[in-house]
């Protein structure tokens, strides 16, 4: 599963203009970063898409603890819990892709999937994000 989201989605993410290595992607804008991360199950065959936004300088912990924008990912982000790709909020907090398969076709099928819910879902939760803020601004 990870050679064909590397070999389907990465692509499409370089694209859009993110940056990271896998698992952990980055965009950044003038307004803001927006992240996503791919998260394996350690209990099976599965994985998630997560997804999140911060400050364009970065993000500061409760601790004072900055990440700066090159090395941001989802897990620094605190406070509010990041959006799983695929999900349907706000009853369903998490959905998680399989990755069972020994058919080639259906890896590619899923990549292809997840790369359907990053051009429709995904940005509009990172413009829904950028506008919330503009308009609290």
């Amino acid at each position: 599963m990870v050679a064909e989201l590397k070999n389907v989605v990465i692509p499409a993410l370089r694209a859009k203009g993110f940056s990271g290595s896998f698992p952990h992607f980055r965009r950044i804008r003038a307004t803001q970063i927006d992240l996503l991360t791919f998260q394996f199950s350690m209990f099976g065959p599965t994985f998630c898409v997560n997804l999140h936004a911060c400050p364009p300088t970065g993000y500061t912990d409760y601790t004072g603890k900055h990440t700066p924008p090159n090395k941001v990912t989802v897990t620094h982000i605190g406070g509010t819990l990041p959006l799983r790709l695929g999900a349907k909020p706000p009853k369903e907090a998490g959905h998680w892709f399989s990755a069972e398969s020994t058919s080639e076709q259906i890896l590619t099928d899923t990549a292809l999937g997840v790369l359907s819910l990053i051009a429709s879902q995904a940005e509009e939760f990172w413009r829904e994000r950028e506008h919330a803020k503009s308009t609290v601004a």
